[in-house]
């Protein structure tokens, strides 16, 4: 049996709603039980979608788990993707509250400031390299935004791999001045 357009609606809504009341997220199982993860992609879609009607503006992508710890932790193995918005980006140097935050890490990363939109399945690392501007030292903040369960691959990916901000290093580096391996 595959999730129905109106379940995936009813997940994305329910996402919308606890987000603006800052209230914690109930689990996929609460609404389908078994989403796999095309179909949570599909619950991600129609939350991204909602937001971008709400004026959200997609800034970029984000992987998630791409730690052999971290994909164990969520039971998957291979990467989670999603997306960026203007609404999760924070000012460098400034503050941020925490007041709207559930369960949140702050996690390092490394941001690739890309020169040409790359698309496909068969993108290589090559490829990747070659159109990538420069890189930047950032933090992320995800927030495991669930009480009383522990999250899995269909909350992960359904709930945008728990993005909630993320703050851009201000020192742009050319790709190929960074051991990507090393660090």
């Amino acid at each position: 049996m595959s999730i129905s357009e109106e379940t995936i609606n009813q997940i994305a809504q329910n996402f919308i709603t606890t987000e603006a009341n800052q209230a914690p997220i109930e689990p996929t199982a609460k609404f389908y039980e078994g989403l796999t993860p095309a179909e949570a992609y599909r619950v991600q879609q129609a939350i991204i979608t909602r937001l971008a009607q709400q004026g959200s503006k997609i800034l970029g992508k984000k992987v998630g788990a791409s730690s052999s710890a971290a994909q164990m932790a969520l039971g998957v193995d291979e990467p989670l993707y999603g997306i960026l918005l203007d609404l999760h980006q924070q000012e460098s140097g400034k503050s941020i509250s925490t007041a709207a935050l559930i369960n949140p890490l702050l996690e390092c990363e490394i941001t690739f400031i890309m020169n040409e939109a790359l698309s496909g399945p068969d993108v290589t690392p090559d490829q990747v390299l070659a159109a990538t501007k420069a890189v930047v030292a950032s933090f992320e903040i995800v927030d495991f935004r669930a009480t009383g369960w522990k999250p899995g691959p269909a909350e992960a990916i359904s709930y945008n791999v728990f993005a909630r901000g993320f703050v851009l290093g201000q020192t742009e580096v050319p790709v190929g001045e960074v051991d990507l391996a090393g660090v």
